[in-house]
């Protein structure tokens, strides 16, 4: 799978986690879920859009190599 595949799978996962976490929350609103947003779900959104823009960066480099090696060889 591309680096661009893999971004729009997790982007997905990550949104879908956030409607479920919500829809949850809804639901379920005392300490044990406030700690376990602060302690767990928020931090891992942090990291999640971490690792797109990573990714994003990542295309970036990729279409740049690609377009310099295509000018050597031409």
């Amino acid at each position: 799978m591309s680096v661009a595949g893999s971004k729009v799978k997790l982007s997905t996962a990550i949104r879908d986690l956030r409607i479920r976490w919500d829809q949850t929350r809804e639901a379920w609103k005392d300490a044990a879920s406030e700690s376990i947003e602060q302690d767990y779900i928020a931090p891992f959104e942090r990291e999640v859009r971490t690792a797109i823009k990573a990714m994003e960066t990542m295309t970036e480099v990729m279409i740049a190599i690609r377009k310099d090696c295509s000018e050597d060889h031409q």
